[in-house]
């Protein structure tokens, strides 16, 4: 083997979805931005399950590139080598993997260097860096001054789908020029050569249906200012807590309706359905329900819902921006989402009177849904016709109570798609039925038909999944 890569410990890629409105509908075969197909990792050392994987898309962080050199040149004889393109490059080499730097430049590297260098025979693989566009988009509304970046140093990491797609799989890999530098079972790796692409290598071997997984390791690479400026708070709804303020990123493509208890679910989904034919309604509980639907159709959808007789309460769901920032630094993990559900929580300071608590009830027309006499909290129910922060804020001005904010609803992971299948088929162990069919839409969006470009998901009685890419 030429190539002795020592050491590695390379973590499948697994970067964070953090919305998916701004990618909704795109056709990732024609975009300008390359793809690959990745999963949200919910803890250190999670097994993703095959409906987890989803399409990837990145974006080019324009200073900076990856590359590897051939093993017998000198690393300083080659940083020559490089600056005689990039005369101000500045190196930084992977202590951890032989020949691999990333190299930095003090403006836009432009892609006649990276033409350049890719001819020359001291170089392996070259790569830019990359982002989740994703992130781009979000930093638009809400920049971070800091975001982490992603290198890619010319290896795919695979997993076959199964044993009886191991040979066949090999005769792809074998087919496709590939040098394996790994074999473990079902497990391995390959290194392309230069003069291919390392996102079309990947995702032709994903889509061949032999691969559970086939994806390029990246190198956590450090944070990278952007030309973003940190979030401006002033612009965000906040609450009061009791070490400050609590600010809110509100996720635009989205929102929560709680029901009445006398209501049923279905009677619910008439009404969202009657005023938005293009959604998904997920319910988190039996009163809770999240609905994702096309960004600029949320604020009207949401006043028209709120009047139905039987809704409680409609809220923006969001995530706090502490989770948001976080998320944005690290790439890789995954902020929880949440709703406001029309009750707020209340600590009355111990000097209250009876006069003061009745009055801040009776101005809200609260309702006492429950109280905690050891740790001293009332829970209320707001009118719909009142806005929540706004009432929470308005008691917490009072001076009289030690805070006084919204209840969240139950955390939960941001819904890209709803892979969970509960058919149960009887069956003795070698009966191998197909038990459901799923579409979703190269964003990783459940859809109900298949249109256009769609990623199929079709789960078998024995636990196996086949994942295709098909045009309808």
């Amino acid at each position: 083997m030429k190539h002795v890569i020592k050491t590695i410990r390379f973590t499948l890629i697994a970067m964070m979805l953090v919305s998916t409105s701004y990618a909704a509908g795109q056709n990732l075969s024609d975009s300008d931005y390359p793809f690959i197909y990745g999963y949200d990792e919910i803890y250190d050392g999670y097994s993703p399950r095959p409906g987890d994987i989803y399409p990837i898309q990145l974006y080019p962080v324009l200073d900076q590139i990856t590359l590897r050199k051939v093993s017998d040149m000198r690393e300083a004889d080659f940083e020559t080598l490089v600056k005689s393109y990039l005369p101000d490059a500045v190196f930084n080499w992977i202590t951890y993997l032989d020949n691999v730097c990333i190299v930095e430049d003090s403006g836009d590297i432009p892609d006649d260097v990276i033409e350049g260098l890719l001819k020359e025979d001291a170089v392996e693989f070259i790569s830019r860096n990359y982002i989740r566009k994703i992130y781009k988009d979000l930093m638009d509304f809400y920049p971070v001054k800091e975001i982490a970046v992603y290198s890619f140093t010319g290896i795919v990491n695979y997993r076959c789908l199964d044993n009886e797609t191991i040979e066949k799989a090999d005769s792809l890999i074998r087919s496709k020029g590939l040098e394996r530098i790994k074999q473990y079972g079902s497990e391995g790796s390959v290194l392309i050569s230069k003069d291919m692409d390392i996102f079309s290598v990947a995702n032709e071997l994903y889509e061949s249906g032999y691969f559970f997984m086939a994806v390029p390791p990246y190198l956590p690479a450090k944070t990278k200012t952007l030309d973003a400026q940190p979030i401006d708070k002033s612009t965000l709804p906040f609450f009061h807590v009791k070490n400050g303020n609590f600010y809110l990123y509100e996720l635009y493509d989205r929102f929560m309706v709680r029901k009445s208890p006398s209501v049923s679910k279905s009677a619910i989904e008439s009404v969202i359905k009657g005023q938005l034919e293009e959604s998904e309604i997920i319910w988190e509980n039996d009163s809770l329900c999240t609905v994702l639907t096309i960004k600029e159709q949320v604020k009207g959808a949401m006043e028209a819902i709120l009047k139905e007789d039987g809704v409680l309460r409609v809220s923006h769901e969001y995530y706090s921006v502490v989770d948001y920032e976080t998320s944005l630094k690290k790439g890789v993990s995954k902020p929880e989402a949440f709703g406001l559900t029309g009750v707020i929580q209340i600590s009355y300071k111990d000097n209250i009177t009876e006069v003061d608590k009745a009055k801040i009830i009776s101005d809200y027309n609260l309702k006492l849904v429950r109280q905690d006499t050891v740790l001293r909290y009332w829970h209320y129910e707001v009118p719909k016709a009142f806005d929540l922060m706004d009432v929470c804020d308005s008691i917490f001005e009072t001076g009289l109570v030690n805070y006084s904010f919204p209840a969240l609803s139950p955390r939960v992971g941001i819904h890209w798609s709803n892979t969970g299948s509960t058919t149960k088929v009887k069956e003795t162990p070698s009966d191998k039925k197909e038990i459901a069919t799923q579409y979703y839409n190269l964003s990783g969006q459940r859809i109900n038909a298949p249109s256009g470009l769609t990623i199929v998901v079709t789960r078998y009685s024995d636990g196996s999944v086949r994942i295709q890419k098909r045009l309808y």
